[in-house]
């Protein structure tokens, strides 16, 4: 098959836009000082990351996993942090058919995630008739969103945010005079019907399947502005089928949720409901509101002293500062989200989108201000659910307290505001091509220097020592009990979500799991399920009551996490060795403890020790 000149040039800026977007990856994140076997982060809710990664790299997919919650081992379906993450999950599964090493798949996956976005933001643009040289550049600029560099690899799967543009074309579509999905009504009838027969009904069936299984967040935030500009563009163009077309659309997307939410409907009905497992509250909508400020304000640490000066005094002196304080867009996107808020205001002056001609290149049949009114509709709506004290808000409070982050509508807005950054520099370029070019350079610069901190650059050596600690401390264990040995951790901690304990983070307690082969951990086990209630109560005993029980449950260890204690761990250390009459071993870097029980155990069962205490299974 023999390829046009189009078809080659289309297949160049896509090729750009990807090499570009590791070039600047491995520039932004220095990763040359980078071990891609070493997790960028090894910390709080990346821990958490890092174990369903693994559980999908190991075992195929992420529900359960034996070698944590021992004894009865692990079970998700509680807690559907990922449920939802379908399509992540999927190509985790695809990579792991290459390596079966958790952690460099963790980190590829997210420097995947460049290229990724890049390339999906690029085919809107094209779509809507921007040329390459702009497309490209504001396409890796919002692959590089400060929120993305920030958060990292702490929230992986919602920092590979590609199914963003794709949902907002759908957006567009519901705008357009041909809407997908409803055909107009037949003669004689009042109402439009069903289309499912064109290609294009079919394609956005297919993007609003993808937009669902890839996050809960971005989906229910797609359903809001899939509805709420379907309601604008019926007015706008006095059709119902834009409505249609948008309710339609925002349906399929909800069943995808739900769909994917089965196992977890199905375990609950077969164990009963757990209460005790992602609560939420309507306040917390409010707490991790959307705030208009950040998203305009300099990034975090950004590399100009005085730029970041200012956000520092913003982020100590203002309230509710949680992860709104890395939703900044940028100075170049921050020109963008402005211009879409004067072109809000100015009404009905820019024109809404246009249907494309069948038979026209959609690359070059569109104007470039034609979706700039739609995305300015879209932003106000945005801001509108997200912000505090906003629908979502009344959402949380009325309907549902479950979504609570609505500051993560500034990766749609985000996107939003460069798609108009990208129009506007289209529509230089087609009157002046050199000053265009000038300008889109100039704003690429400026923008990946502006987005980009040294904060997005990890303590990659200070990390691989944790790392290899950790996988040190694990295989000197595992060198001396049996295969298949489960290991009490202390303190117990919950799951999930659980609070800090002293100098021990959260998810801490997953580190030593993340380097297990052949052993079983306590951790983690589900709040409110029979494991987790039996842990809690061994944990709480004193050091010889600990140890029986420990023992009679046929465990082989005990592993302290010295953080975990106000005296690190001196005295439940002490305790242990008058009752093992034995040294523990401890890891490299001193925090963590292993007090072997094989001699103990031999010596309760010399004894004829009663029988064990039943399990939870």
């Amino acid at each position: 098959m023999r390829l046009d000149r189009r078809q080659v040039g289309s297949f160049g800026a896509y090729a750009a836009a990807a090499s570009l977007s590791i070039v600047a990856a491995i520039w932004v994140l220095h990763l040359w000082r980078a071990n891609l076997r070493v997790p960028f982060d090894y910390d709080d809710d990346a821990l958490l990351f890092g174990f369903i990664v693994r559980t999908v790299v190991d075992r195929g997919w992420l529900w359960t996993n034996p070698m944590g919650g021992a004894p009865a081992g692990f079970d998700l379906h509680d807690y559907p942090v990922s449920a939802h993450d379908t399509t992540h999950l999927a190509i985790v599964r695809m990579m792991a058919l290459g390596t079966h090493d958790w952690g460099l798949v963790f980190n590829l996956y997210f420097l995947l995630g460049f290229p990724l976005i890049a390339i999906a933001a690029l085919a809107v643009f094209r779509r809507f008739g921007v040329g390459t040289v702009p497309a490209v550049a504001m396409s890796v600029l919002y692959a590089f969103l400060p929120s993305r560099l920030l958060v990292g690899e702490i929230h992986l799967f919602l920092d590979v945010f590609f199914q963003v543009p794709i949902a907002v074309l759908l957006m567009l579509r519901v705008c357009a005079p041909d809407p997908p999905l409803v055909a107009p009504a037949a003669p004689g009838a009042r109402w439009p019907r069903l289309d499912l027969r064109s290609g294009r009904t079919w394609a956005a069936l297919g993007g609003a399947a993808l937009v669902s299984a890839t996050s809960s967040y971005y989906a229910f935030f797609a359903i809001c502005l899939l509805v709420g500009i379907g309601v604008w563009a019926a007015v706008e163009r006095r059709s119902w089928r834009n409505f249609a077309a948008g309710l339609a659309l925002a349906g399929v997307v909800a069943a995808g949720l739900f769909l994917q939410g089965l196992p977890t409907i199905v375990y609950q009905a077969g164990h009963g409901p757990n209460p005790q497992v992602g609560k939420r509250f309507a306040w917390e909508a409010e707490v991790y509101g959307l705030k208009l400020a950040p998203l305009l304000l300099p990034v975090t640490g950004h590399r100009v002293p005085p730029l970041a000066r200012v956000k520092s005094e913003y982020d100590a002196a203002a309230p509710l500062n949680s992860e709104t304080g890395v939703t900044s867009l940028g100075v170049v996107a921050a020109v963008g989200f402005l211009s879409l808020l004067g072109v809000a205001l100015a009404g009905r002056r820019a024109p809404g989108v246009p249907a494309p001609a069948p038979s026209v290149d959609r690359s070059a049949a569109l104007p470039p201000e034609a979706p700039l009114r739609p995305l300015a509709v879209l932003t106000v709506l945005a801001i509108l659910l997200g912000t505090i004290g906003g629908f979502g808000s009344l959402f949380a409070l009325l309907v549902s307290p479950q979504i609570r982050a609505y500051c993560r509508l500034n990766v749609f807005i985000g996107f939003f505001a460069l798609f108009a950054v990208a129009l506007l520099l289209e529509r230089v370029r087609r009157r002046r091509p050199r000053v265009a070019a000038i300008a889109t350079l100039a704003a690429f610069a400026i923008g990946l220097l502006d987005q980009t901190s040294s904060l997005a650059v990890r303590d990659y050596a200070g990390v691989e020592r944790v790392f290899a600690s950790d996988a040190a401390f694990v295989r000197r264990i595992e060198a001396v009990v049996p295969s298949g040995a489960a290991l009490f951790q202390l303190p117990a901690s919950t799951f999930p979500e659980p609070p800090s304990v002293n100098r021990m983070a959260g998810y801490a307690p997953f580190r030593p799991l993340l380097h297990a082969r052949t052993t079983r951990w306590s951790y983690p086990a589900m709040r409110g399920r029979a494991t987790a209630t039996w842990v809690a109560d061994v944990a709480a005993r004193p050091p010889a009551r600990m140890l029986e029980a420990v023992s009679d449950a046929g465990f082989e260890g005990v592993v302290i996490d010295r953080d975990g204690y106000a005296d690190g761990g001196a005295a439940l250390a002490s305790g242990f060795r008058e009752l093992l009459g034995g040294e523990p071993l401890p890891s490299s870097d001193g925090r963590l403890r292993f007090f072997s029980l094989t001699e103990y155990s031999r010596r309760r069962r010399a004894r004829e020790s009663p029988a064990a205490e039943a399990l939870p299974r």
